[in-house]
């Protein structure tokens, strides 16, 4: 059996670690997940004019997973000393800790470049927005997507 980097633990602790120090704050998992879908498909959300995991036609069906695996990562990332949790007044946000922010500066690849430009575009757009707005915002382009698919087959 093969073994990958891609969207593997390591993977998503890179992305989640420029994500929320591209917030500059602390961040719900929900707000995590769903900026990291966009910035990944931006060209489904007008951001980007390329996805940053290339084109896949089952993209949206990728959603329904992703926040088991973003919860995973997030426990892990706490263990590793990465983020902590925080309570807010309605549910835990997580925050980078001094670790999390000295690992950050040293990711500077270009898929980190790239990847801290799209969720800069993508915060952009959608960082002033509740998360139930910018869920919904997705399910309903997947909807869109399902039924552009059902019709041309």
């Amino acid at each position: 059996m093969m073994t990958t980097i891609f969207n593997s633990t390591f993977e998503n602790v890179l992305r989640l670690t420029i994500l929320i120090d591209t917030f500059k704050g602390s961040q719900t998992e929900d707000m995590l997940y769903a900026i990291d879908f966009i910035a990944q498909y931006g060209v489904a959300f007008n951001i980007s004019d390329k996805n940053l995991h290339g084109e896949n036609p089952f993209m949206f069906s990728e959603f329904a997973t992703r926040k088991k695996i973003i919860r995973l990562v997030l426990k892990n990332m706490v263990l590793e000393g990465y983020v902590k949790p925080c309570n807010s007044s309605v549910r835990i946000i997580y925050a980078l800790t001094g670790d999390g922010k000295a690992f950050v500066s040293e990711l500077s690849s270009e898929y980190a470049n790239d990847y801290r430009q799209l969720v800069e575009l993508t915060i952009e757009r959608y960082g002033s927005k509740s998360e139930r707005y910018i869920i919904a915002e997705i399910h309903k382009l997947s909807k869109e997507s399902l039924e552009r698919r059902t019709l041309n087959e």
